[in-house]
Formats: C-alpha cells, structure tokens, sequence
C-alpha cells in the first residue's frame, strides 16, 4: 500500500452492514498470532476480522496468521503484506459448476444480484475453448485452469470449509527506525500526521486472503514472454479483469495497459466499466515494440484498484493509504468478492453505526483475552509445502524458534512479483 505524501487529511468512512440480527450462516475469520504481538495489535487484527464477517455469510472458516516484523528486515518502504495460500489449477470446469450453485437470488427474481450477473456473462464450461488471456499487443493465451486462495475455494464449497489448515499469513512493519508508528485503535478521534492505521491496513491484507488477488503480479523479467508460464497464475478474480478491446470474451492479462488496454473490473464481460485496476510493479517492464507502447505499468500490483490520485479511494482494496487516514470496505469491494463465490449479508450498502463499530470492537477485545502468542510451526510449514501460487511449493522448513521474517525472505517472498501482495510507504515523516 504506496503512501501518498499529499493525502493528509483524514478519510473516515463508516462501514456498512443491514441489519441488526447476525445471519444464520456467517464467515469467521480465524487468527493466530506471532510473537511480540501486542493485545492492542491483536484488537485491531480482529476488528478488521469482526466488519469483514459483517458482510460475508458464508459457512467457512479462515485462518490467517499475523507476524509483526522488523522493518530493518523487510524490503525498503514496506507497510504490510500478505501471502495466501493458494488452491492450484481448478479447472474452470469446476469453478464453473461452483460458482453457478453458489449464486444467491434475491426475491427470486434472476439477475438481479451481482454473482447472478457474473455467471450470466461468464462462458458455459462446454465453451472454455474459446476463451484466452490478452497480453500485450497481439499476443494471447488460452488457458484451461484457475489459481483460487484456499479462503475462495472454502467458499465455493471447492475445500472442506471448517480445515484448520492455515489460509495465509499476514506481516506488517513494526516501523521501528522509519519515523512512523501504528494508530491501533479505529475509533480514535484522529490517526496522526505520522501515523498509519493499523486496523485499515489490516482489512485491506484480509481483502487479498480471501481472493483479491491477480496473475499480472506473478509477471517478471523471467517469463514476460512466456506465455504458457504466465497463464499458470491467473486468478478467478481475473476472469473479470476486462477492457474495452476485450469485451468479446477476453480477459486482460496484459502487463501495463492505457487507452483502450486499460484493465478494469466488470461484471457484465467488460460492457461496463466499475473500477480500473493497477497494472503492474515493475515499471522497467515493458514491451520492446514500440507500437505497443500503451503497455506502461503504473508501478502499482495488480491485485489492487487503481491508485487514487485525488484522495478518494475506490475501495479497500486501492494501494495507496496516507498518514492520519482510515479507510474501509465499499460496496465496490464486496462486488469483487461476489463475484468469485462469496455471499453478501445484504446487496444494499449503508453505513454501520458508530455504535455497531464499537460492540464490534468490545467483541474483538473480549476475543483476544487470553489469547496466547506463538508460531504455529507445523501448520506454516503445512501451506509452504503445498503447491503455491502456480504449482510452487517450498523447498525449505520452518525450524520451531526460526523467525518466520527470516524464513519468508529465505522463500524468496521478498522479491519482486513473488507471490506476496506488498503494501509500501514512500512518504517522509512530517
């Protein structure tokens, strides 16, 4: 999450729910915390935990674990990441059939909810042939399987919900040495100048857990031409990642993309524009022919909206964050999650209460009593050694007192475009 030196003022959007009465199915969010975490830590992981199942209902249950890092130890401008734990190489056969029993109906009345609109423009599975990737200028890939979180996949049904495997692990900075500090508490009447809001940075990590996550970010100097190796990674959220020269059934895998290669979300195969999406990392990665120059990534993951330039953020899930700002879900983010196979407590967006947002943070206080701190060795080493993103599995162990910092760096999870959604700061204390 890039940090914007001139977004200083303070964004406080209130999060939404419908209702007063808890849904009879609802996602949990299930965390597990790393050593030096502090209960005020702890509090804000399971705030962020208590909006997310605010909205979700689906019957599953996420485990995530939180590390806190040394900044010194990270990459140079880190904030946070997250690294999920992927399902490799579901067929879109199966995605398919999931997704089209997942979809809900609201009044029975067909179409008339976001998955109903999804699945409507989605090919039939006896069709998949005919659909491909667009990559940069002429070039494009058919491809026949789907990289899915494990916390996507619970929610299809395509996982056993209740596994007490870990979904993914999320680290953040202790930002010790930079000039910045954590806000922890989200109903403090302010951030601060040099502060960063912790439980802000911490739905937006849950965002990627759960499925916010795309191919482009799997593109490097190593397989930019290879097609074959990039179409590994695609993601179901990328089946909606569309543009205006894709709209007959393509989808934009393109690395970088202006004008009419522009990537954005739709949900109706690309007739209409919702949000536009970043377009890669790794600015010095561009195609060589001139005539495609229109391919210029904005040095922003793709896993992410596309960055606000004026302050007002499209979603959670946009890379950018200020100091002394929150920020928090939109309607716009719980369409991307539709879309993939959760279900929505309600398909109308209002704002939740301050005094909804403070039984919530009463409960995540409540929650954390008692909670004891550890490093869940076997469980890390367990989704470390499963296929990764793309059919990569690890080659190295956790050892039981290793600091997992140390371990993911080892993975090479720090390196560019690695299978980890960095969030990154490039202001300067004020």
């Amino acid at each position: 999450m890039r940090i914007n030196s001139k977004l200083l003022s303070l964004i406080v959007t209130m999060i939404t729910v419908i209702g007063s009465s808890l849904p009879a199915q609802a996602l949990k969010l299930n965390f597990t915390y790393d050593r030096g975490i502090t209960t005020e830590e702890k509090q804000a992981a399971e705030l962020a935990a208590n909006i997310w199942e605010e909205y979700l209902t689906d019957n599953a249950t996420i485990n995530i674990h939180l590390k806190k890092s040394d900044a010194s130890k990270l990459p140079s401008g880190v904030l946070s990441g997250s690294v999920p734990a992927f399902m490799n190489n579901v067929s879109y056969s199966n995605f398919y059939t999931a997704l089209k029993s997942d979809r809900t109906i609201d009044n029975n009345i067909l179409n008339n909810t976001n998955d109903e609109l999804a699945v409507a423009n989605l090919p039939m599975s006896l069709l998949w042939s005919g659909i491909t990737a667009k990559m940069e200028g002429l070039t494009s890939k058919s491809f026949n399987t789907l990289n899915l979180t494990r916390a996507n996949a619970k929610a299809l049904n395509l996982l056993d919900t209740n596994s007490s495997d870990l979904d993914g692990v999320i680290v953040f900075s202790d930002l010790m040495n930079t000039g910045f500090s954590w806000q922890n508490d989200y109903l403090s009447s302010s951030v601060g100048t040099n502060k960063f809001d912790l439980t802000s940075v911490l739905i937006h990590e849950i965002g990627h857990i759960l499925g916010f996550v795309s191919g482009i970010d799997a593109v490097n100097d190593g397989n930019y031409s290879n097609t074959t190796d990039r179409s590994k990674y695609i993601s179901a959220f990328d089946l909606f990642r569309k543009s205006s020269s894709t709209i007959d059934g393509q989808i934009n895998m393109a690395y970088g993309g202006t004008g009419t290669s522009t990537p954005y979300f739709s949900m109706n195969g690309g007739y209409t524009a919702i949000a536009n999406l970043s377009t890669g990392e790794n600015e010095g990665l561009t195609s060589s022919f001139f005539f495609w120059n229109n391919y210029q990534p904005d040095g922003e993951q793709g896993s992410h909206w596309k960055r606000s330039t004026n302050g007002v953020a499209v979603g959670i899930m946009d890379p950018s964050l200020p100091t002394n700002t929150r920020r928090s879900l939109t309607n716009i983010d719980l369409q991307a999650l539709d879309v993939i196979g959760y279900n929505r407590a309600s398909s109308t967006f209002n704002s939740l209460s301050l005094s909804k947002l403070s039984t919530l943070k009463s409960q995540a206080q409540t929650t954390v009593n008692g909670v004891v701190n550890s490093t869940p060795v076997t469980n890390i080493n367990k989704m470390f050694k499963q296929n990764r993103w793309g059919g990569a599995s690890s080659t190295t162990t956790l050892n039981q007192g290793q600091d997992l910092t140390d371990y993911l760096a080892q993975e090479g999870l720090f390196q560019v475009n690695n299978g980890t959604m960095w969030e990154r700061y490039d202001e300067k204390p004020q």
